[in-house]
This record gives structure tokens, sequence and C-alpha cells, in this order.
């Protein structure tokens, strides 16, 4: 009687022999309410699965189940369930605390995983965060599209710091939108109002006709696009496209603390050149 578990132990129906005090304080019911009643009824009032439907077996099981007591508080229950010296013994821990330490740990994981794959290539996240110090590799061929707002400077001078956030939010959002549509696209990063992708560097087969294409394509698309978010905010914004094809391609992970996904090599520089030298509103 005095052990901080829930033990309850049966006759051959399944119906409840004995019971401890920690039944109250544990499910909630005083032991005596137990004595003759069938524990697979117990059982149903638990959220899921009846942890004890199971009726009376020899073989031990265990399991986990939440419970709403009468007084609407909810529990996470350790069941376990064993015969000793021909008598079926239950006993029940109370594992609430723990669970909700386990949840937190596991959401926190989550969010850090989301916003590491938000910064890494998805390929490369879970490298990272097997502690890989040194996570490089050259590309034979890429596409590297630069976008850059016309005439930003003056425009951002021009306006409130929160219309200017709210116009890059929403244009990169959409540009981001549509990055699902070519399956070898990728968003390498945004440095103030310019906007870097890559296509192809991490294709099965490097197909430079193929992740061009593509390129040239977003490309387009993110014009396109610009003419709607100039439409819903009233906006007479202009982009210039720059798109480059070549390779070989450094690429890679910097920095451990805060990591960054960066490429290296000439085909970067003149897509870059290729934005700066463009005609707005197309795709150079």
């Amino acid at each position: 009687d005095d052990l901080p578990d829930v033990a309850i132990t049966f006759d051959q129906n399944f119906l409840v022999k004995t019971a401890n005090s920690a039944c109250d304080r544990i499910l909630g019911v005083p032991p005596d309410q137990f004595i003759g009643q069938s524990m697979t009824e117990f059982g149903s009032q638990f959220e899921g699965e009846n942890p004890f439907d199971i009726g009376p077996t020899t073989r031990p099981y265990e399991t986990e189940a939440s419970l709403t007591k009468s007084d609407g508080t909810s529990v996470r229950l350790l069941i376990n369930y064993t015969v000793t010296s021909g008598t079926p013994l239950l006993t029940i821990r109370d594992k609430t605390v723990q669970y909700l330490s386990e949840k937190l740990i596991s959401d926190e994981k989550a969010r850090c995983d989301g916003l590491l794959a938000s910064i890494l290539p998805p390929k490369l996240v879970g490298r990272v965060q097997n502690g890989e110090k040194n996570i490089s590799f050259a590309v034979q061929s890429a596409s590297i599209l630069f976008l850059d707002i016309v005439e930003f400077t003056p425009w951002c001078g021009s306006l409130p710091a929160s219309t200017v956030m709210k116009t890059l939010n929403r244009l990169f959002k959409e540009y981001d939108q549509l990055l699902p549509k070519y399956p070898q696209l990728m968003r390498m990063k945004c440095i103030g109002d310019c906007y870097m992708a890559a296509c192809g560097i991490f294709s099965e087969f490097n197909n430079p006709a193929v992740h061009a294409k593509e390129m040239v394509e977003f490309g387009m698309d993110c014009i396109r696009m610009l003419r709607v978010v100039n439409e819903d905010l009233g906006q007479k914004l202009q982009i210039r496209v720059g798109v480059a094809t070549g390779g070989p391609i450094v690429a890679g992970v910097l920095g451990t603390t805060k990591p960054t996904f960066e490429s290296f090599g000439p085909t970067i520089n003149l897509a870059h050149e290729m934005e700066h030298h463009g005609v707005p509103m197309k795709v150079h």
C-alpha cells in the first residue's frame, strides 16, 4: 500500500481483488471503488484504445495511455501488466511530468530542425546535425540566378521601414512559393533586396540543358509575380534578373555556430554581372 505507483491484483475474471491507495492520487478513484470492478470497463475512459482490453492473460505487456480524471486533470500513465505467482498484477505509474518534458524537448528539436532546414539545403541538415564539420563538394555544372530590385536605395529611402519590409516579405514569399514548381531549384540566400537561387547543385543527374531551362523559366515567373504584387500593393517596382549556367562550382557549409550554405566559382560571378547589366523586367 505504500508503493508510489498504482498496484492492482485481479481474479481469473479480470475483476479487481486488491488496489492500493495510489489509485486515488494517480487515477482519481478511491481504491475501495475498484474492488470487484472490471478493469476493462474502467479502461474505456482512457483516450484512444482501451489499455485493458486484453482481458486476463499470462503474457506480460507494457503500454502508455492518457486519462482525463474526474477533476478534469489530464495525466500520462505507464501501464505494466504481469503475472506473479499465478496472480495477475497491474502497476500504473504517473509519467505526466516526464511526458511533458519529453514533448517540450521534442517540440523544441523540431523547431530547431525546421529553422536549420530553412537555412541549409535539406540534404545537408542531417550531416550538420551529426556534427560533421567540413561539408564541401564540387558540382560539374549548375545554373545560378541573381534577382535585384531596380533603384532600390531611393525607393527604400522614400518609404517607411514597415512598408519596405512588408513589400520585401511579400515578394520573397511569393518567389519561395514558386520553387516547388521546379524540382532542381533551391533558394540560396537573400541579401537585402537581392534574391539568389541555384538549380542543378543537388541533381542526381546533372543535365545543364534541363537546369538552365528551369532557371530561366523561374526568372520569368518572378517577373510575372512582381506585376501581381505591384498591383496588390500599389507599387511600381521593377527587377533585373541575371542567369548563368556553367561550372565547376564549389559548394559547402561555412561556419558552425551560424552555418550558411555558400557556393563559389566563375559562374556565380558571371550570374551576378548578368543581373547587374541586365534590362529591367527581362531575364538576361
